[in-house]
């Protein structure tokens, strides 16, 4: 019986093992030559190839929406559902980045370091989205965050 693609022993052993490249297209997406490699826990090379054929089959599934990630479809339209969705993952990233910010110190430290990083202020209007045309004069500060701590 043939092996199937990527079906291999190793020297002195009897159990097969099947190891997938990564595709060229995909290669800087993972750290090595190899997707996946494993030990199919059997000696029998039937058994080995059904096992290789299901990995494989799960690996083109993994590579085509790596693909897809990273090539991702332009919307023509949005609809109601999908700016609801768009919102809620939003809104959930929002909520995991506070939380994470309130209980790691060192985290709302890299998160300062960042803003000032970009000289982004940190000051929120309250009560209006824009700035009115008070604001339009004022000058900011070159470094927003002199003076404040996170303690």
């Amino acid at each position: 019986m043939k092996r199937y693609a990527g079906v291999a022993k190793r020297p002195g052993s009897t159990i097969w093992q099947w190891s997938q490249k990564v595709p060229d297209d995909l290669r800087q997406q993972y750290p090595t030559q190899w997707a996946h490699r494993c030990s199919l826990k059997t000696s029998d090379l039937r058994e080995a190839n059904e096992l290789a054929t299901r990995l494989h089959a799960d690996w083109l599934g993994r590579f085509a929406a790596k693909r897809l990630a990273l090539n991702p479809q332009r919307i023509e339209t949005v609809t109601p559902e999908l700016s609801k969705m768009l919102a809620q993952r939003v809104s959930a990233a929002l909520l995991r980045n506070d939380d994470l910010l309130r209980r790691d110190p060192s985290a709302a430290r890299l998160f300062l370091d960042t803003l000032r990083q970009f000289r982004m202020p940190t000051g929120l209007l309250i009560g209006s989205s824009a700035p009115t045309p008070a604001h339009v004069g004022e000058q900011v500060p070159l470094r927003p965050l002199d003076g404040l701590s996170i303690e």
